[in-house]
């Protein structure tokens, strides 16, 4: 197994052609616990570095109170296996229609990171909650460069 100063070592010894910003968003519909969120996989001779991640989660027609427990940006090798992860703070949305207690739940998160990902890895959302309930919507988008290598 690489540890992460081996890949960081692999990934930065290779010399970097050029930058082009990045971006993606992915979302599901409905996921149960925990939720997940695959990003594509960096293509060979790239390298991902993420710079800002934001994620939205939300429960309709909540019959108890929920709480998320955590959202993390996680860094996954071809095999799936987790490389690093960032842990991000998510914050309660007043979306509540005052009329129907607990009709919505909302928490977002958006968080400056440094992170990367080297080719043939990939980035990974999940989400954990107490309550247990499946997730209405559950979207994140991260930004950053893709960095070609030669």
């Amino acid at each position: 197994a690489l540890s992460l100063s081996t890949v960081a070592s692999v990934a930065h010894a290779q010399t970097e052609v050029s930058r082009t910003p990045y971006q993606q968003y992915v979302y599901t519909g409905s996921c149960s616990v925990p939720c997940v969120l695959n990003f594509a996989a960096v293509p060979a001779r790239h390298r991902l570095e993420v710079s800002n991640v934001s994620c939205y989660l939300r429960w309709d027609a909540v019959a108890n109170l929920m709480y998320v427990d955590n959202v993390q940006l996680l860094v996954l090798n071809s095999s799936n296996a987790l490389i690093t992860a960032s842990t991000l703070a998510p914050i309660p949305v007043p979306t509540l229609d005052p009329q129907v207690p607990h009709s919505r739940l909302t928490f977002a998160a958006n968080h400056a990171v440094a992170v990367f990902a080297p080719a043939g890895h990939h980035f990974r959302a999940a989400s954990d909650t107490t309550g247990g309930a499946a997730a209405s919507f559950f979207s994140c988008h991260v930004s950053g460069q893709m960095v070609k290598l030669g």
